[in-house]
């Protein structure tokens, strides 16, 4: 039976394997910023996301099994307009689950409970490797806001730039 709820500290462990398969993705599509790590979150972090007020922690079940998760941080701006906001740090449901709209019902509860709250806003940050996640924020109603770039500028790859 597939329910939706906050997260409890006794959800620790199915979380963390959750955070860590999530983790994993960023591992193999970044390794020049992602180190493997056998615990995303620490049990102190994670407890604290869980406990704070400032923090929105989600997750949906299936039989018992946590299939797929959210963590939203709210956060009161300083130096910009006096507004308080919500920040998806992670939602991430299992492959398997996938296109079951999950991950719509976690991002809906996540929005709705931030707006009780006080968000006016909800950000988030996406890798541009991660289309799947870029089109299920899209489908959500998300539009560009500002972009990160990067260029490598390490030594051999200048020199090899200068010998085209």
């Amino acid at each position: 039976m597939l329910t939706f709820r906050k997260m409890t500290p006794e959800d620790y462990d199915g979380v963390d394997a959750l955070m860590g398969e999530l983790h994993r993705l960023h591992v193999e599509a970044r390794p020049d910023m992602y180190v493997p790590v056998d615990h995303p979150y620490s049990r102190e972090e994670y407890m604290r996301r869980v406990s704070g007020d400032g923090w929105i922690s989600l997750l949906a079940e299936n039989c018992g099994s946590i299939i797929g998760i959210a963590f939203v941080e709210l956060r009161d701006r300083v130096n910009m307009v006096n507004s308080r906001t919500a920040y998806m740090h992670d939602i991430y449901v299992i492959p398997t689950e996938r296109r079951a709209k999950i991950g719509t019902m976690l991002y809906r509860m996540a929005e709705r409970e931030a707006r009780e709250r006080g968000a006016h806003r909800l950000d988030l940050t996406v890798w541009s490797f991660n289309k799947d996640a870029l089109a299920f924020y899209r489908a959500m109603g998300f539009s560009d806001q500002r972009f990160i770039l990067e260029k490598d500028i390490r030594e051999e790859h200048f020199s090899r730039d200068c010998e085209k």
